[in-house]
């Protein structure tokens, strides 16, 4: 049985669901319009995530969570939750990472039996968390599920699916060449080296 503390959170990861996606009435629907949420840097989207569930990662970070009792709209916005709005919420800050573990925690549970329980637009979301990891293992693990989407995906996704292959891919070769995220460096407070600065002056882009 859920605890109270989960209890009080399945709606509010019901709305972010509904919030990220929008309805979703079967397994190859999408709403393409939500990509500007996605990955359109918005200082109005950020407001709004932060008005709307800034209290809520804490929180839920905080929870023992049962994930066999949450819905799969629910598990998909637990992991949006804990590994997206930080990005949002805190955008320039070494904060934005601070919820990755648990994030990559949970996915890792719930892809225990596969990705294709999961809606396609929500696979990918559910294995950002290993793409946003500085480990290998994660990145290579990544890579192989953002590959498995992209083989599998309908003829109307398989431009996406192959971007989202295609991002993985520069991820993990960032993480072999540096070991880190070189981006990450100034917020974390981590000192770059002399390759990692001539690559940042190169490439204006951040994971």
């Amino acid at each position: 049985m859920p605890s109270d503390e989960q209890s009080a959170m399945q709606p509010i990861l019901r709305d972010i669901h509904r919030y990220w996606f929008g309805p979703l009435a079967a397994p190859a629907d999408r709403n393409p319009e939500k990509a500007e949420i996605w990955f359109k840097r918005s200082d109005e989207t950020d407001a709004h995530i932060r008005e709307t569930w800034g209290d809520a990662i804490a929180a839920a970070a905080a929870v023992a969570w049962d994930l066999d009792e949450l819905s799969r709209e629910e598990q998909v916005g637990l992991i949006v939750l804990l590994d997206q709005f930080p990005r949002n919420i805190y955008r320039t800050t070494g904060e934005a990472f601070a919820y990755d573990r648990k994030a990559r925690a949970i996915a890792d549970a719930l892809l225990v039996d596969g990705l294709d329980r999961f809606y396609l637009v929500e696979q990918t979301f559910v294995c950002l968390p290993f793409e946003h990891s500085e480990a290998i293992a994660d990145q290579d693990r990544a890579l192989l599920h953002f590959a498995e989407m992209a083989v599998n995906a309908p003829e109307e996704l398989a431009e996406a699916k192959r971007l989202g292959l295609d991002f993985a891919t520069k991820h993990r070769d960032l993480i072999r060449k540096f070991g880190r995220f070189p981006h990450r460096n100034e917020m974390l407070g981590r000192e770059s080296t002399e390759e990692e600065k001539a690559f940042l002056a190169e490439h204006g882009r951040g994971y």
